[in-house]
């Protein structure tokens, strides 16, 4: 991991992005990779932001193989 910007450890509620992707990630909770409830990054990814939520809100998400599709956009 040459970019110090890179990390390989996130926290539930971290932004990321993910240039082996290239995408966007919104961690929150167990990944394909995870032991246990922590993320576990694919490889590794920039943190640019972090983002509060209900765990219950994305239980209802429609997953699909590939992840799940997010708009986003400039704030109000």
């Amino acid at each position: 991991m040459d970019d110090p910007a890179l990390v390989s450890e996130v926290n539930v509620g971290d932004i990321a992005y993910w240039p082996d992707g290239p995408d966007i990630c919104l961690f929150f909770g167990r990944t394909p990779k995870s032991t246990d409830d922590a993320p576990v990054v694919a490889s590794p990814v920039m943190v640019i932001g972090t983002f509060q939520f209900n765990p219950e809100d994305f239980d209802r998400i429609e997953r699909r193989r590939n992840g799940i599709l997010v708009n986003v956009g400039p704030a109000q």
